[in-house]
This record gives structure tokens, C-alpha cells and sequence, in this order.
């Protein structure tokens, strides 16, 4: 009995003596893994976001070189063809006004087109033409007054022509140069607008054209009512009936 309760007694003091020491290797182990697999996850993180990092930078790069294309492409397109005709056309008659009356108008090409004999010009456009109007007009009309002149023969027909001073010049530049033109302008055309009595074909050709806006006023009210009867699904006859009701005054009326 004594012998056995020895060596019961000596074997739990065995595990009580080497239960620390498994205790420590089994919680550097769990730790070991634990680091281990921290440093993967940690790695993993930073594949993933070196991925990232390239995918927009990729993306960043791709942005830019479209949009350095479509810049290229808008700089070698240039202006528009309608425009540009617009453009050679004012050009074209402002240079055949120049030599015959630019050296009566002052004209001096050490100098330049000055805003007074621009004036000049756009008074000479008011008051002829070559081709025959159907109004009786004896000058140009707004479209190339009130628009082509002051906007585009100045800040595209000059540098076209090679002006002094107008030749190479960056766009801001260009606008501002052409400013004053574009103003003074605008308003001497306005002016001469006012000063003129208008012709009878004239006056005769606004009449119609407010009668032609009343007619498409009344047309458009009418489509307006037209819809709104058709939408009146419960009370069908009253509909129909408001339907024949306008057709027949519209027909009667348009007689």
C-alpha cells in the first residue's frame, strides 16, 4: 500500500513540475501560428493594395491619354466648314472693299484696320449688296452684320488676311484684340438699323411673318385642346363631341 501511494504521489509531482513548461511551449506554439498567419494576412493586404495602387494608376494613365486625344484630335479638326465659309467670305469682301475705297477711307496697311474704318465697311455693307433681294433691301442683312461682322471677320478674317499685329496669336490674345471691334461694332450696325426706314416689301414681309406666328400659335392651342379631349376616356361623347366642334370652326374659319 505505502509503495503505491509513493509512486502515485511521485508521478502528480512529475506533471505539477512539467505542466509550466507544456503549458509554454503549447502558447508559443499557438503564438507562432498565430504570428504566422498575422504576417500572411498582413502580406496578403499589401499584395491587395499594391493591386489597387496599379489598377488606378492604370485607369489614372488611360484618363489621360484620352483625353490628351480628344484634345488632339479638336486641334487638328479646327473650325467647323460652315463657319469657315462665313469666315473666307467676309474676308473675301472686306479685302475687295479695301482696293477701291481703303485709300479714301484712310486705310494704311503700316497700321491697319482701325475700328473707325471698320465702321466704315460695316456702312458700306448696310447700303449694298450684289445679289438682288426679294424685300427690296438695298444692303446686307442682320446675319452678316450683326453677327459675321463684328465676330468673326475681325478675330478670324484679319489673321487670315495678315494684318499687321494679327498674325500668331494665341486665342486669349486674339479675343482680347478683337474686343473692341466686336463692340463698336454691334452698335454702329444698331444704329444704322434705326436711322433707315424700313421698305414697304419690308414692313410687308414682318406683317406676314406675325400673321405666319399667330397661324402657328393657334395650330399648336389647338393640338393643345385636341389632346386634351382625347384624354377625357369617361365621358366619351362629350369629347367627341368638343372634337367636331373645333374641326368644324377651324375648317370654317380657314376658309
Amino acid at each position: 500500500m505505502g509503495g503505491r501511494v509513493t509512486v502515485s504521489c511521485h508521478c502528480h509531482v512529475t506533471v505539477l513540475t512539467h505542466a509550466p513548461r507544456v503549458l509554454s511551449w503549447a502558447m508559443a506554439s499557438a503564438g507562432a501560428v498565430q504570428s504566422a498567419a498575422l504576417r500572411r494576412l498582413a502580406a496578403a493586404m499589401r499584395q491587395d493594395e499594391e493591386q489597387v495602387l496599379q489598377a488606378q494608376q492604370a485607369a489614372r494613365e488611360e484618363e489621360r491619354e484620352r483625353t490628351s486625344a480628344a484634345r488632339s484630335k479638336a486641334a487638328a479638326c479646327g473650325m467647323d466648314p460652315k463657319t469657315m465659309r462665313a469666315v473666307k467670305y467676309g474676308a473675301r469682301k472686306f479685302a475687295a472693299w479695301l482696293e477701291v475705297h481703303g485709300p479714301a477711307c484712310g486705310y494704311d496697311a503700316a497700321i491697319g484696320p482701325t475700328v473707325e474704318l471698320m465702321k466704315e465697311f460695316s456702312a458700306y455693307c448696310y447700303t449694298h449688296r450684289v445679289q438682288y433681294s426679294v424685300l427690296g433691301n438695298e444692303g446686307l442683312g442682320n446675319s452678316f452684320g450683326a453677327l459675321q461682322l463684328p465676330y468673326l471677320l475681325p478675330k478670324y478674317g484679319f489673321p487670315m488676311l495678315k494684318f499687321l499685329g494679327w498674325v500668331g496669336l494665341d486665342e486669349e490674345a486674339l479675343l482680347t484684340k478683337a474686343a473692341p471691334y466686336k463692340i463698336a461694332l454691334r452698335a454702329e450696325w444698331k444704329r444704322l438699323e434705326k436711322s433707315c426706314e424700313p421698305t414697304e416689301l419690308e414692313k410687308l414681309a414682318a406683317e406676314q411673318q406675325r400673321s405666319l406666328v399667330k397661324v402657328k400659335w393657334d395650330d399648336r392651342a389647338m393640338s393643345l385642346a385636341q389632346d386634351a379631349c382625347m384624354r377625357d376616356v369617361l365621358r366619351r361623347n362629350r369629347a367627341a363631341s368638343r372634337l367636331a366642334v373645333m374641326a368644324f370652326v377651324r375648317a370654317t374659319t380657314s376658309r
